[in-house]
């Protein structure tokens, strides 16, 4: 007979059990729609936490402290979707398809606000290069728009390198996987290459 040793770890004389589960936060206090935990090049790591309608930074003692917006109400995550959340230089950005896109500054804000610029609303965001790319667009899940070079609040196609794309054939864009300073665009119907070539 063969001895098989499950839910152990292995020991310095043989097995022994494997650890408890920590408690890591306080629960949230509805159901959870997305989080993020983003580390800067200074090495401030933050997590943050969203449900349908709040946005909570999660303290270093296991604490929640709303971060929402104090402009515009509650957020309005629709069902069955979730927040979309990036780290772009010390800023998170965060998204979802009905409310506008906010952000929040490691080591400055207080609170979420509307990302300046007046980006389209999205229901996904994403960090290509030195650009911060949303795509589903409101009313066009076959678009990406990404920013200014090295600038989240720069929205205007035709400036600072920012634009935006809607693809005729592939159905909705349905992922972006990045490599380097491009990305590979994963549509329903097929893939795309993004490249940099200004």
């Amino acid at each position: 007979a063969k001895a098989v040793a499950m839910n152990v770890a292995p020991v310095a004389d043989g097995w022994g059990p494997l650890p408890s589960f920590v408690h890591y936060a306080n629960a949230l206090p509805t159901e959870p729609k997305g989080s993020i935990t983003a580390r800067t090049a200074e090495g401030v790591t933050v997590t943050i936490a969203g449900t349908t309608t709040n946005l909570y930074l999660v303290n270093n003692d296991g604490t929640l402290t709303d971060v929402s917006r104090t402009v515009g109400g509650a957020y309005a995550v629709p069902a069955g979707d979730e927040w979309s959340f990036a780290l772009f230089g010390s800023r998170i950005i965060a998204t979802n398809l009905t409310d506008d896109v906010q952000y929040y500054d490691i080591g400055t804000s207080t609170d979420f606000a509307a990302l300046p610029g007046t980006p389209p609303k999205a229901r996904f965001v994403k960090v290509v290069g030195d650009f911060l790319v949303l795509f589903q667009l409101d009313g066009d899940k076959s678009s990406l728009h990404w920013s200014g070079i090295n600038n989240s609040e720069q929205w205007v196609p035709g400036e600072e390198l920012s634009d935006t794309n809607s693809f005729p054939d592939g159905e909705e864009l349905q992922a972006i996987s990045v490599n380097g300073s491009g990305a590979t665009l994963a549509f329903r119907k097929g893939f795309r290459t993004m490249t940099f070539a200004p």
